[in-house]
């Protein structure tokens, strides 16, 4: 197909296309990527058109993508650079659209943006959401795998966590064992039958006692299945049922002595006469009662008492309250109360059915003892006041939180048990008997100062306790420690502010705090820009925590060199930014001196410290104070480009000093292996200027090895598995040591491959035959022939003619046959031979 052709199919997809070419900063990180080609659907798609975006960089057209919550150019980087394609949906800020991204490699460096417009899709979808809203508390959605991916509510509170903790975690994780098996049994239901199903159940949360109604529905959206939750808050409609229940169990309780069942028998117990409510009861007919013994339809258990209550009123006694057993025509007994007298030779009965009564009292002893052991388990604190201010019932915990738990509480007015402050003014102490009916059920904090001494900062609530005609008017207490959780929040918001590992502040206060600065009072404002150099060099070469020490000892020099109000933030993994109101650009170049100078200061073993700084200086109001920044960063880079080499040459010798240091047995070997790598050079043919860089290889092949315990290098037993592993990676991390350092860079390939064997099977790429440097296929030789020719603490040296047979043995295996036979014809036997 021709160019024109190809270009024609392009520009006519109706898919957007787009083709870039990826930007890199020193460190191979991306920083910005530039268009290429675009056809005319991501013209329309986008608004961009390819006369103002061709050639260009991203930043410089849509500035504001580096402030975007999604990082596009990091995104973008990692498929070009690694060619492995992928695909997203996201909300373009700068744009304001929403778009379904399908991205992948054409060649290293460069990659291909498929876009489409899903703006509509998603306000269709937010629209759909919005009339779910409308009808529930709270809309749930999750994926085919029973995962929160949204949630919909007016107010968070009201959830059993945040939002943040909800979304991305299992159903199964969040709602524990019971309801959480519960949900997934009505998920796989709504799955298998595609309808509607619904559940109920009660909140997760301790001391929330709302009773939910979620109706779950199984829809199918871009091909795969999703589940849309509505729930409703049913916790009033459960309460109204529940309190009528209450009244009719009570009702029931006044008109104990109401008389349904109406009946004349003899002292033989035979019915003469019953009403018509007995065949409503019991289910017999009155014709089948009447002449019948009362006898026959009583629960064996209870014979024995109605004799004797037969028996009491032959003897002119009256019976009230008596309970026995009828059994009805079903095969059931019903719990029958009676008041009889006998009268005449007959019996006068009046009877009720308390069956219900009986069931009802059963279940709410067994409801009771539930309550009563909730309460003195549960995990708030709980005060039941009276109408008088006295306290009535208190659990445990509310006893311990207070430091009542040796003296009796109840009885004791409110005030001289319960010390409530504001939060706010910690003198001041919250009168609960002023808070109006409006606080009633709302969650306050405060301050509760306990009888021991100790003070806790609670969350608590108050609600109203109606008159009934067993219990007083009062209000319920609960409230709940929560000071560790405030501690963490806390925590976290000083975090959200703050650098983690120095105690500066972090980007984020950086950007904010400039934005407040700039500001006419302020004026001039001068700012700062520092960075470490070799950062990643320390990391590499003495371990992250060097580096994590390098950083605070730096962020330590900044407080010292800087007043007190200035803003000193870290704003990069390297990079820190220096704000300093009210002062001249002179002053501030006064300052980075004194940061240069205090850096010389610091001592840390064998890392050197070394910094670049630059400053820049806003003095006139409607400049932009991005443009002091530019001129700050600009400053320190061009102080970067000078000392940066420099610094890393002096840290390789330190790293070599320090390696050589600690592991004499390495120091000899490495020499050794230098002096024979000259040699074979030599024997090889090369000129002086390879014959040097072969002893330098052979000097600093094993730098890597300075990240190990010197404890595992010399190691006599075996070593474990995890050893192994550490071992190995030798190769790589000497490789990143020595590619940072500029006149190193050239031999770091051949350190990375000298454990590579010939037939593949080395590491770390498993590079096999000529796809490994002749250098490293030089070094693997001369490496494993001083190795076995030395002594080492996990085994005996070989003598010459035993390592030469070895490296026979291997060749072809793991040697190069052919430098392995130049080696021993004209290195080793040339050497015995002198």
């Amino acid at each position: 197909m021709d160019e024109l052709s190809y270009r024609k199919i392009i520009d006519d997809m109706p898919i957007g296309y787009a083709r870039h070419r990826i930007i890199l900063d020193e460190e191979n990180r991306p920083i910005d990527y530039q268009y290429i080609e675009v056809n005319r659907s991501f013209e329309e798609q986008t608004g961009l058109k390819r006369e103002d975006i061709i050639g260009k960089k991203i930043t410089e057209i849509l500035p504001d993508i580096i402030n975007s919550d999604f990082n596009w150019i990091e995104f973008y980087g990692e498929v070009a650079l690694s060619g492995r394609a992928k695909e997203v949906e996201q909300y373009s800020k700068p744009l304001g659209r929403h778009y379904r991204v399908k991205t992948e490699s054409p060649r290293h460096g460069e990659f291909i943006t498929y876009i489409t417009d899903i703006t509509n899709e998603k306000k269709e979808v937010e629209e759909k959401l919005r009339l779910l809203m409308a009808s529930s508390d709270i809309v749930i959605e999750l994926d085919e795998n029973y995962i929160y991916t949204d949630v919909l509510v007016e107010d968070e509170r009201s959830l059993f966590a945040t939002k943040g903790n909800i979304i991305g975690k299992r159903v199964d994780e969040l709602l524990g064992d019971e309801l959480g098996e519960s949900v997934l049994n009505t998920l796989e239901k709504a799955k298998s039958s595609g309808k509607k199903e619904s559940l109920v159940y009660k909140s997760i949360v301790e001391g929330d006692d709302r009773w939910f109604y979620a109706e779950i529905k199984g829809i199918s959206y871009d091909k795969a299945l999703k589940f849309v939750i509505s729930v409703h808050d049913i916790t009033e409609e459960k309460n109204l049922r529940e309190d009528l229940l209450k009244s009719q169990a009570e009702l029931e309780g006044f008109f104990e002595v109401n008389l349904d069942l109406l009946c004349i028998a003899d002292l033989e117990g035979r019915f003469i006469k019953v009403n018509r409510e007995w065949e409503e009861i019991l289910g017999y007919s009155r014709e089948e009662i009447e002449g019948s013994l009362f006898f026959d339809y009583i629960h064996p258990e209870d014979l024995e008492g109605t004799l004797k209550a037969t028996e009491k009123l032959s003897y002119g006694s009256s019976i009230k309250g008596f309970v026995n057993r009828y059994r009805s025509k079903d095969g059931l007994y019903r719990y029958i109360e009676w008041r009889s007298n006998f009268e005449n030779g007959y019996i006068y009965a009046a009877a009720r059915d308390i069956t219900d009564r009986i069931n009802l009292e059963t279940r709410l002893e067994a409801e009771k003892e539930f309550l009563r052991r909730m309460l003195l388990s549960i995990g708030d604190g709980v005060l039941s006041i009276g109408s008088d201010n006295r306290v009535r019932v208190i659990n445990k915990v509310a006893k311990r939180l207070l430091g009542c738990e040796g003296s009796g509480a109840e009885g004791k007015l409110l005030g001289d048990v319960l010390e409530l402050y504001s939060l706010e003014e910690s003198d001041r102490i919250v009168d609960l008997n002023l808070c109006s009916p409006e606080e009633f059920g709302e969650l306050r904090e405060g301050l509760l100062k306990s009888k021991n001494g100790r003070e806790y900062v609670v969350e608590y609530r108050l609600n109203n306790m109606p008159k009934t005609d067993k219990c007083a008017e009062g209000t319920i207490i609960v409230f709940r420690d929560i000071s560790a959780q405030k501690e963490k929040q806390e925590k976290v918001e000083y975090l959200s502010y703050h650098d983690q590992l120095t105690g500066l502040y972090n980007r984020r206060f950086f950007e904010e705090e400039l934005k407040r600065l700039d500001h006419s009072r302020n004026l001039p404002l001068s700012l700062i820009m520092i960075d470490v150099n070799g950062l990643k060099l320390t990391n590499d070469a003495f371990g992250h925590k060097a580096g994590d020490q390098l950083l605070k000892r730096i962020s330590e020099t900044l407080k010292r060199a800087c007043r007190a109000d200035d803003i000193i933030s870290r704003v990069g993994g390297d990079e820190f930014a220096v704000i300093l109101p009210n002062t001249y650009e002179r002053e501030a170049k006064s300052f980075v001196g004194r940061i240069y100078m205090e850096a010389k200061k610091e001592d840390i073993n064998h890392i050197v410290v070394s910094l670049s700084a630059g400053c820049g200086t806003k003095t006139n109001i409607n400049e932009n104070v991005e443009k002091a920044l530019k001129r700050a960063e600009d400053g320190m880079y061009k102080r970067k480009l000078s000392e940066s080499p420099a610094m890393r040459k002096k840290t390789l010798g330190k790293v070599i000093a320090k390696f050589f240091e600690t592991d004499i047995t390495g120091r000899k070997h490495s020499k050794d292996v230098s002096e024979i790598m000259g040699k074979f050079g030599e024997a090889m043919g090369f000129d002086a200027e390879k014959v040097e860089q072969l002893r330098m290889i052979g000097k600093v092949h094993d730098i890597g090895l300075i990240v190990l315990d010197s404890s595992t290098l010399n190691k006599s037993d075996s070593l474990s598995e995890r050893e192994i592993e550490e071992i190995r990676r030798h190769p790589e991390v000497g490789y990143q040591i020595l590619r940072s350092v500029t006149h190193l860079a050239p031999i770091a390939e051949y350190v990375l491959s000298h454990h590579e064997r010939i037939d593949g099977n080395g590491y770390p790429n498993r590079l096999k035959g000529e796809k490994i440097p002749l250098e490293s296929r030089m070094l693997t030789i001369v490496d494993a022939y001083s190795a076995m020719t030395n002594e080492r603490v996990y085994k005996h040296k070989l003598n010459r003619q035993e390592a030469i047979d070895e490296l026979e043995r291997n060749m072809g295996t793991q040697f190069d046959s052919e430098l392995t036979r130049v080696f021993i014809d004209k290195v080793l036997k040339k050497q015995r031979a002198k």
